[in-house]
């Protein structure tokens, strides 16, 4: 920007210098000249640019040529109010003083000094970015996946173990939520991992989990980047989690005793064991706080949204009394009808370590406090909603499907082999309503157990089997969920070649091809859902062979 000196510019002059005030040079500033107006060094400002959410642009027309990284000055101008500048000028000159003291061996000064070092707190950076939880939730997948990338990562020079610590603690809590609310809907064993995909709010949230191998850290990659991601993605991942176990009324963070935590291998077992015991009916008061999670600012501006919003609300809020109805006209069908019952014992469930004590970054209340009281009323004003009035072809269908999601593996009991990966199994099988049961030295349920109904393997059928439980790999869970059926297990008998894996990511009829097995399986899932009582198809369905099916 010139610069007049106190002149007033007139004629030429000034168009010229009013010309150079627009445009492009106005409109953007490069890298350099951002570091020179907000006094940061280049580290800093990446820092700085990652937190807020900053990114470089690319303007039509480059001023200062096009080898520049160029940013909007409004975006600069913006992160000059930002409170975070003090901190770092203040851990600028902490790191000063820290070197003096070292340079001349004054121990003490050292230590007093470390004992000082000036901390920041990013939770203003979560109410910035995100207004409303329906934000936070819409922008939660590549959290996700760092997390739970940084939770089996090795603890290194830069990797700390307390960040792997603490990021590990974080997905086993979301992990809690997703099996007592019976959020999971999907799951697909790839070669980079095993993809999961849940239903939170109506926010659909997909993220990749690596498999429990030794991962090693490769040199080539930048991870001063990725932890400064993570380091904003912790305070984000705390604070969802409050606010969704907020919706359950359960307190947060989880409270375990050290007891339970030492059963097993890596505590889910133990968390929803306590959970659940707090928590008598998880998924009316998930349907009835659905349509909380609008807050102030978040409301559709057309008159077709608000129509829509209204009507999502109707249904969301009379579905809780529906899924009630149809639990109780189960239990009238299955008093009828005599069945063997099968007496789950308590097993030795599994958990890992025990949980730390919460950060600053999840803290008593949420950024998203005090928008849901008025709407909380009236979607508790709106529950009495009469079913018949509710139950058109399309709501049945969603009323089965939810309870297929709550209870597909409610009746079955599955013991899973030391060869076999315990944690993915273990969470799958508990978000959609079973029991799992494995190996321990301390164990009550034993793998002769006759509770057992499942016996997962990844061996040939061991030599002694019994004959009142199905021996299964350990594809069959992930097929089962992924279809809302219960497949055949001679189809997965191990020591047999598998059917294809097939992704429930792909939309055939949109590829344009439509695999054999997709066809067969459509089939066996018209069946099921046409049924009156899935729970007995459920358990018959497992000794039919599918490719000798009369379908």
């Amino acid at each position: 920007m010139p610069r007049n000196h106190g002149r007033k510019l007139t004629g030429t002059a000034r168009k010229k210098d009013q010309r150079v005030l627009r445009g492009s040079a106005f409109t953007y500033l490069t890298r350099n000249q951002s570091l020179k107006k907000l006094q940061l060094s280049l580290p800093e400002f990446r820092k700085l640019c990652i937190l807020k959410g900053i990114y470089p642009r690319k303007p039509h027309k480059a001023p200062k040529g096009k080898d520049k990284t160029y940013y909007l000055r409004k975006d600069i101008l913006y992160l000059m109010h930002d409170p975070l500048l003090a901190k770092f000028a203040a851990h600028r000159a902490w790191k000063k003083k820290l070197k003096r003291y070292k340079d001349k061996k004054m121990t003490d000064s050292v230590t007093a000094l470390r004992a000082s070092k000036p901390v920041y707190s990013l939770n203003h950076l979560v109410k910035e970015r995100y207004p409303t939880f329906v934000d936070a939730l819409g922008d939660l997948d590549d959290a996700l996946c760092m997390v739970y990338l940084f939770s089996v990562m090795p603890a290194t020079v830069k990797i700390h173990t307390k960040r792997s610590d603490n990021c590990r603690r974080l997905a086993r809590e979301f992990n809690n939520y997703i099996v007592l609310s019976n959020s999971l809907r999907k799951s697909f064993l790839s070669h980079r991992g095993i993809f999961y995909q849940a239903e939170v709010m109506g926010q659909k949230l997909t993220w990749l989990i690596p498999y429990q191998f030794t991962n090693k850290v490769v040199k080539d990659v930048d991870y001063k980047v990725m932890l400064t991601f993570l380091e904003f993605y912790e305070v984000l991942m705390g604070f969802v989690n409050y606010k969704l176990y907020q919706t359950l009324g359960l307190t947060y963070p989880p409270v375990l005793s050290k007891e339970k935590i030492e059963e097993g291998a890596d505590g889910l077992d133990a968390i929803v064991r306590e959970l659940k015991e707090a928590t008598p009916s998880v998924a009316p008061l998930l349907l009835k706080t659905t349509p909380l999670v609008l807050g102030k600012g978040s409301q559709p501006s057309s008159k077709k949204g608000l129509k829509a919003q209204e009507e999502s609300k109707k249904n969301l809020s009379s579905l809780g009394d529906a899924l009630a109805k149809i639990a109780a006209a189960e239990e009238d069908s299955e008093a009828e009808v005599s069945e063997p019952e099968i007496v789950d014992e308590e097993g030795d469930d599994s958990s890992e370590e025990e949980n730390e004590e919460d950060d600053d970054d999840a803290s008593s209340e949420g950024p998203w406090e005090g928008n849901d009281a008025a709407e909380k009323k009236e979607g508790e004003a709106e529950a009495d909603t009469n079913l018949d009035e509710f139950a058109t072809d399309s709501n049945a269908k969603l009323l089965k499907k939810m309870n297929v999601y709550a209870s597909l593996f409610s009746k079955f009991h599955f013991w899973v082999s030391r060869e076999v990966s315990l944690h993915p199994l273990q969470f799958v099988i508990a978000a959609f309503g079973g029991k799992v049961s494995f190996y321990t030295e301390s164990g009550t349920v034993k793998e002769n157990d006759p509770s057992i109904t499942h016996h997962i393997s990844d061996r040939p059928r061991p030599p002694k089997t019994r004959l009142n439980r199905d021996y299964i790999q350990p594809q069959w869970v992930f097929d089962c969920i992924n279809h809302l059926v219960i497949l055949p297990a001679s189809t997965y008998a191990p020591g047999t070649p598998l059917p294809p894996h097939l992704s429930p990511f792909v939309d055939d009829v949109a590829e344009g091809y439509i695999p054999e097995y997709r066809k067969t399986i459509d089939e066996v899932s018209f069946f099921f859902f046409s049924f009156t009582n899935w729970n007995y198809f459920a358990l018959g369905c497992s000794q039919l062979d599918l490719f000798s099916s009369p379908w």
